[in-house]
């Protein structure tokens, strides 16, 4: 464990840890990740980076619809519906 002070944003060090990140940007753009065995930081198992730079579970991502962002919270049709009225 004494990398585990390098490591930021709840991430934790492994000494096998993917090569490329998992990240909710990877998620969204469809980027492979291949399974390479690498040291380094990465977040717990479960869990992706977010946007922000932290360890968030992968359900907390956003998603993204005509171009907007929505958070697990949002409704794209609770907005639709709103600008109707």
């Amino acid at each position: 464990m004494r990398y585990a002070a390098q490591c930021e944003g709840g991430m934790v060090w492994s000494e096998c840890s993917r090569s490329c990140e998992a990240s909710c940007g990877a998620i969204h753009e469809g980027i492979p990740c291949s399974e390479e065995c690498v040291p380094g930081c990465a977040c717990p198992d479960g869990q992706v980076l977010g946007y922000e730079g932290t360890c968030i579970a992968v359900q907390n991502c956003p998603c993204f619809f005509d171009g907007e962002k929505y958070l697990p919270s949002d409704s794209h049709m609770l907005v639709t519906l709103m600008a109707m009225t």
